[in-house]
């Protein structure tokens, strides 16, 4: 997948460069805990889950922190642009492009490892559960993690 970054105006071309790279990992880490949480709201409903059994939006964060790691790490520059521009005092600076990849199977990988540990706390509250109902709805919690972590985020 590809991203690109933007910087701030700096002083620096090393800053800006810096700055750069740091909003392209911002990026990919947005674009893809949105398209996880989207994901996790689709099939919670299709699975009948309530927001307190699966709860889209924390789980979509603990993906993006997950992602926001690996990120980091894998995130490739491949093509660097830069502008000389003044910012907003009318000091000069640079200003800088990046088009950045990050492969797939990165991205995959921390979906599942997310959807794995869910899976995992499922069953232990199925165990856990004090009525027939709580285990009922953690078990398909469980059933659900399980099936996130085969289909990985992307498709």
């Amino acid at each position: 997948m590809s991203f690109v970054g933007l910087s701030n105006v700096h002083a620096s071309e090393k800053n800006a460069r810096e700055d750069a790279r740091r909003n392209a990992v911002d990026a990919v880490v947005q674009y893809l805990g949105t398209l996880a949480k989207t994901k996790f709201e689709q099939a919670s409903v299709s699975y009948g889950l309530s927001s307190e059994v699966v709860d889209p939006t924390t789980s979509a964060r603990n993906f993006q922190k997950q992602v926001a790691a690996n990120v980091a790490r894998r995130l490739k520059a491949k093509k660097w642009y830069m502008e000389r521009e003044s910012d907003a005092s009318g000091k000069s600076g640079y200003k800088y492009f990046v088009l950045s990849t990050v492969p797939v199977a990165e991205m995959d990988k921390a979906f599942q490892q997310t959807a794995k540990k869910n899976m995992e706390d499922a069953q232990k509250k199925a165990k856990e559960a004090a009525t027939a109902q709580a285990k009922q709805q953690q078990e398909q919690a469980a059933e659900f993690w399980a099936d996130m972590q085969k289909q990985g985020v992307v498709e």
